[in-house]
């Protein structure tokens, strides 16, 4: 199983400005894709990649096809964007700190949450605060391909993919200065604030919605290529590139709602209202049991769960 994962900074808290570029889907857009499924979701967005299974206007009908063949892939990958603040080089050896509350506890242990500690003395930082979080999916895919028609000396690819894993796997990293460590640790807003950047992109339904967006889009690929192809790498190339396109859209959607926790809150500085989370969360997973599959929220619900 192949595994690959980028870095995802964002978070960027206390006395900062708010600033968010354009990530192609709107809020309104993603509590649609969360509310009414990924075919509302997809007709919302502004970004969408082309129809999985378009015909190629060069494909021959009509023609003898190659011979089918069933192969398996494995394959991950991400990328992402975020905060533009460099990552302290000098950071400060993690203090002993006290028991979370429950609440905290699951997070830290679901979301595989680790603390980076600066001097503030020492280096000077816009945000006080900040929450990285490295994303990666893992996925086992087993596909068919067939070539198809002749024309100019190419060949249509048509692939059938059929995916048995499509998991998440997630880690992050807390910064913050060493002064905050401390008896009351967990008491501090800016600390709470972090752990609802966690809450976001703990939250199962972002791997329920990858994979619906996956089930829904893939199931039958076509693309053009060489007569003399390597008809088996075209076809694993292929299903690559149109699970990561899926892949960046669910990443976007976690990036839009960290922006949004950030201009809610002027990135900590304002506790998080009530209003902001509603819904089940990503700790509710544990409540249920580890093997408990995750269920699309209701329409009025948000994409997220956060922290009281």
């Amino acid at each position: 199983m192949c595994r690959r994962s980028k870095f995802h900074r964002a978070g960027m808290c206390h006395a900062g400005v708010y600033r968010a570029g354009p990530l192609g889907c709107t809020l309104a857009c993603l509590l649609t894709c969360f509310g009414a499924g990924p075919l509302a979701c997809r007709q919302a967005c502004s970004q969408q990649p082309p129809a999985a299974d378009s015909p190629s206007t060069n494909s021959s009908a009509g023609e003898p096809a190659a011979p089918g063949h069933d192969s398996a892939a494995d394959d991950s990958a991400g990328s992402g964007s975020g905060g533009n603040e460099p990552w302290p080089t000098q950071t400060v050896p993690t203090p002993s700190l006290p028991q979370p509350p429950e609440p905290l506890q699951r997070l830290l242990t679901l979301g595989k949450v680790d603390y980076v500690f600066y001097d503030a003395r020492q280096l000077r930082r816009k945000f006080q605060a900040e929450t990285r979080y490295s994303l990666q999916y893992n996925s086992k895919i087993n596909f068919r391909w067939r070539a198809v028609g002749r024309s100019g000396g190419r060949r249509t690819l048509v692939v059938r993919p059929q995916f048995d894993q499509l998991e998440f796997e997630i880690k992050h990293e807390i910064l913050l200065p060493i002064a905050f460590a401390g008896e009351g640790f967990y008491d501090q807003q800016l600390v709470r604030h972090e752990f609802d950047h966690v809450r976001i992109s703990t939250d199962p339904r972002f791997l329920s919605l990858f994979r619906n967006w996956v089930a829904e889009e893939l199931t039958v690929l076509r693309t053009q290529c060489a007569s003399d192809a390597d008809f088996n790498l075209v076809a694993k190339e292929l299903v690559d590139e149109r699970v990561e396109q899926i892949f960046q859209r669910v990443l976007s959607l976690i990036q839009l709602r960290y922006q949004e926790l950030d201009q809610t809150t002027r990135h900590g500085v304002l506790v998080t209202p009530e209003t902001f989370f509603t819904g089940p969360d990503a700790s509710d997973i544990e409540i249920r049991g580890e093997d408990s599959e995750p269920q699309a929220p209701s329409a009025s619900s948000n994409p997220a769960a956060g922290y009281e």
